[in-house]
């Protein structure tokens, strides 16, 4: 039996398109501030969420580049979280939106959503280093681990 699950709207249009592009925008500029507001990780992690969401509720089949990009952005973001929380002093250097940012390592959050975004992406280096952190492979990740 085939059930239709609603959305909130009725179908992608002009006014989902303009959300999304809204929310990208609003991450852009939050990504921005992320090297003077190195605390606001989290919640800009989420916010990549929400408009990759966004992204594909205006362009399930994900054929659109903008949709990419928001899928790309979630991973960096997602990498930054991973690689503050592996780093043990210091700042951390993590490509987000096309741009090397430096971001403080005493910032902890969340690494639960960044190992599947890596598996869409295709992302070699993303899944590697996701690998050693939870195997304890010799690297950054695990003497960062070791030292908590």
């Amino acid at each position: 039996m085939t059930t239709v699950v609603s959305r909130h709207f009725a179908a992608p249009g002009a006014t989902e398109e303009e959300w999304a592009e809204s929310l990208g925008e609003d991450l852009a500029d939050d990504i921005d501030k992320l090297e003077r507001r190195p605390h606001a990780l989290g919640r800009v992690f989420n916010n990549a969420l929400l408009h990759l969401g966004a992204r594909c509720t205006v362009d399930p089949r994900a054929a659109k580049l903008e949709t990419w990009e928001a899928v790309v952005n979630a991973l960096q973001v997602g990498s930054a979280i991973f690689a503050t929380a592996s780093a043990t002093e210091g700042t951390v250097e993590c490509r987000i939106n096309r741009q090397i940012r430096m971001l403080d390592a005493s910032v902890r959050g969340s690494t639960a959503h960044r190992l599947p975004l890596a598996v869409v992406c295709q992302d070699q280096d993303q899944l590697a280093g996701s690998r050693r952190f939870r195997t304890g492979d010799p690297g950054v990740a695990h003497e960062a681990r070791k030292e908590q």
